[in-house]
């Protein structure tokens, strides 16, 4: 469970970063468009060396009709003549002017902070509904079923609509983190998408304020999965911290399975604060994932004056294991309920560590035992029923010879 949580989270924290910097284009909900510009819509480009777009001589004719997969950064992307190519967002038009047949998630709690404008559908070539959502509203949203589209459903004011969540005017309630770590020294960020633009960059960053580590931040809200950030507020500055600096509540243990460095960074070439003994556990602790194949466990000494990271990494040797996992994201997210096999932080005995081991695993012994036994009572209990059938039917029989005798006579 817990290498299927790291690979989830290194696929959040890599894949969207390395689709932004190579231009990439957030899917949407498929729809229907056609060229609505009389000139036709120039083909698009991505010139490496210039860094950005660049119109070529081919065009798509007005009235071709195209089925729109994509957008990013005032450009669509469709398949046209068995190649996938890009054309300005202004250039087309949606067939239908509402969307229909869209499935909606559930709800979901988000914050507008920058003003944002409701649009007709999930899609830049919609057409506006002419409402705006101010910036600082709390509202709900639902996301589209089955789509990793950066569009979200929402209803304000009577009016129902899309807004938009790549440009980072919106941000929405963390579905896994109550709360979250700052793990390292951090700059508290004002992130703006770079709009309607090809001439423009991703993103335009603004440093507007900064974090020490170990702050814990309760109930963050996360920015829009093209992003990868959270948003917070700390001394009265509210901004992005990147997902690379925050550190996630576990709800599992880690038991050290030999001694164990701790480091003064998320580093093993920084400091060493700290060794801890095999059989030492740390309890639902705070959990990084910097690196693929590693993460950065945070532990505090119990007078709470040494504090450091150690390195679990999956992919090779480990000084730690979990002790157990509580899967506990579908059925049941009340942690009064969570079972833990070991109740105390403090070091472990060898002793203690055994009876744990004992409980936790079964034999090969234990296993041919409860097999044969299992067996065995199958075995009896045929034999029983079997022994009672007869035991039954030659009754039967013998009542029947003493009705034939009761006849003759």
């Amino acid at each position: 469970m817990k290498k299927i949580l790291l690979f989830i989270v290194s696929l959040m924290v890599l894949v969207p970063n390395i689709v932004l910097a190579d231009m990439g284009a957030p899917v949407v909900k498929e729809y229907e468009a056609e060229v609505s510009n009389p000139d036709g819509a120039a083909i698009y480009k991505y010139d490496s060396n210039q860094g950005k777009y660049i119109a070529t001589e081919e065009k798509v004719a007005y009235g071709t009709k195209i089925a729109v997969t994509s957008e990013y950064n005032g450009l669509i992307t469709f398949e046209y003549n068995n190649d996938t190519v890009d054309i300005r967002v202004e250039d087309i038009t949606p067939v239908e002017k509402t969307p229909k047949n869209i499935e909606l998630g559930e709800k979901q709690n988000a914050l507008v902070i920058r003003d944002i404008e409701i649009k007709k559908g999930p899609a830049e070539a919609y057409k506006t509904t002419g409402k705006i959502i101010k910036g600082n509203t709390n509202i709900e949203v639902r996301e589209l079923k089955d789509v990793p589209t950066a569009w979200v459903y929402v209803e304000y004011n009577g009016t129902q609509g899309y807004i938009n969540s790549i440009n980072n005017d919106v941000v929405f309630e963390s579905k896994y983190d109550s709360e979250i770590m700052i793990a390292k020294d951090s700059k508290i960020l004002s992130i703006k998408g770079s709009g309607i633009n090809l001439e423009d960059g991703t993103y335009k960053v603004e440093e507007i304020g900064s974090i020490p580590a170990y702050t814990i931040i309760k109930n963050p809200y996360e920015a829009s999965q093209w992003t990868r950030a959270f948003y917070i507020t700390y001394n009265n500055k509210s901004g992005f911290v990147y997902e690379s600096n925050v550190a996630h509540k576990v709800q599992h243990d880690y038991l050290t399975t030999a001694k164990t460095k701790v480091y003064k960074e998320q580093d093993s070439n920084s400091k060493v604060v700290e060794t801890l003994e095999k059989g030492y556990l740390l309890k639902k602790p705070y959990v990084s994932y910097p690196e693929n194949c590693q993460s950065r466990i945070f532990y505090e000494s119990a007078d709470k004056k040494i504090k450091g990271w150690i390195i679990d990494d999956e992919c090779g040797e480990s000084d730690v294991q979990t002790v157990k996992v509580i899967d506990n994201s579908e059925d049941n997210n009340d942690d009064a309920n969570i079972e833990t096999t070991i109740t105390t932080t403090e070091k472990i005995t060898k002793d203690v560590e055994d009876e744990i081991s004992d409980k936790l695993e079964f034999s090969t012994k234990d296993y041919i035992i409860i097999c044969l036994a299992g067996g065995m009572i199958v075995s009896l209990t045929a034999l029983v029923t079997i022994i009672l059938v007869n035991k039954k039917n030659k009754k039967s029989d013998i009542n029947k010879e003493d009705k034939k005798e009761e006849k003759k006579n």
